[in-house]
């Protein structure tokens, strides 16, 4: 959901964090089991441009490419990612948002001063210290995952993660609430059916509404667009047809094509929440260097450092009256092979719930609520 007047040149934007969103929605769409997958492409791109501040050589190039900025100053992309941050802070009055960073470096690890200071001053960066290793560092990392996403994601980091050795910590965690433009009539709310990958079908709350929505439908799927309060962002909803695999690079294309029309609109009332390990996925999308050791980050002040762990977190709610996606969150770790010698809204639904057609109308039916909120946790865990 960021907005669509963020501006950018490059990959800093509403278009190029979306299409870093959707080429990792895809590689994690493809592997078995189908499974419900959500993420945060901005609490992600927020992540990985952090610790391309650290980067140097190949591994800064790695993460440059990845983030679509090649050909841009740092200093550009940073300034960039601070208006792309300071717009999606400020989405309307009555939406609540709460984007926050902290950088997590156990006692003795000093980060270097100008690395630190680039983080606070375009992404509001925190710098704390991690006191004692193992569950004792997880939980206090956890404990700021729950604060700021308001109690939406209470495990960010695994105690498994910090066990061996001391780690340096990048965390990102987002929150987010708003209110529908129109909610949806609680009394309409009713059981339906809801089609499982196997065929099998799962009687859930189902919410009905009738009403001129921005609306597509084409030969491979039904697209329905649900305005958030305040107007300046856009919940857009794609049900593919069944068997249908879609194109997502043709997003942009897309959604200038959805036109106003009277649609009967039923969504399951719903909670998800994802973890991923996000290092294979990544890995995948060209930025496998960063997960290896002989990574460079000695701009951050970690000489021979890698990240050993990168887990994103989310969780969304939708009801009649909102949606929320409680919090996003990611963490990557950093790890050191002289010490271990060893090496956080996009989302996929694993089923569906059937469309049909009648005259005028349409008639979309898929995951959404009628109140919604939403959080995700990103945690990039760095070792020597």
């Amino acid at each position: 959901m960021t907005p669509a007047s963020a501006s950018g040149a490059g990959g800093v934007g509403a278009a190029g964090v979306n299409r870093l969103g959707f080429r990792l929605l895809d590689v994690l769409g493809a592997e078995p089991p189908p499974r419900n997958v959500l993420l945060s492409p901005c609490s992600l791109a927020f992540g990985l441009a952090i610790a391309g501040n650290g980067a140097a050589g190949r591994t800064r190039e790695e993460l440059v490419s990845a983030l679509g900025v090649e050909g841009l100053a740092e200093r550009e992309v940073n300034r960039r990612f601070r208006d792309l941050r300071v717009e999606v802070e400020q989405p309307g009055p009555r939406i609540e948002v709460d984007l926050a960073n902290a950088v997590w470096g156990p006692p003795g690890v000093a980060f270097n001063a100008e690395f630190l200071q680039r983080v606070q001053e375009f992404y509001a960066a925190e710098a704390r210290t991690l006191d004692a290793p193992g569950p004792a560092a997880a939980e206090l990392v956890n404990r700021w995952a729950s604060q700021r996403t308001k109690g939406r994601i209470t495990r960010l980091v695994h105690p498994d993660d910090l066990g061996a050795g001391p780690s340096c910590i990048l965390t990102d965690a987002s929150y987010f609430k708003g209110p529908w433009a129109v909610p949806f009539d609680p009394r309409a709310t009713r059981t339906g059916p809801f089609t499982l990958p196997d065929g099998r079908r799962k009687d859930v709350q189902m919410m009905s509404r009738s009403w001129r929505y921005p609306y597509l439908e084409t030969d491979e799927f039904q697209a329905v667009a649900l305005d958030f309060a305040g107007g300046n962002l856009t919940m857009f909803v794609l049900l593919p047809r069944n068997g249908t695999a879609l194109d997502t690079s043709r997003l942009e294309a897309w959604l200038p094509r959805l036109q106003s029309a009277q649609v009967a609109l039923t969504l399951p009332r719903f909670s998800v929440t994802c973890e991923l390990n996000l290092v294979r996925p990544l890995a995948g999308l060209g930025l496998g260097g960063i997960f290896q050791p002989g990574a460079d980050f000695s701009r951050m002040g970690l000489t021979g450092a890698f990240i050993s762990a990168l887990r994103h977190t989310t969780r969304i709610d939708v009801t009649g009256a909102c949606c929320s996606p409680r919090r996003w969150s990611w963490t990557a770790r950093f790890s050191w092979p002289s010490r271990t010698g060893a090496a956080a809204c996009s989302f996929s639904w694993a089923g569906s719930a059937s469309p049909s057609r009648r005259r005028d109308e349409g008639r979309i039916a898929c995951g959404i609520g009628d109140d919604g909120s939403a959080g995700t946790a990103s945690n990039v865990v760095m070792r020597q």
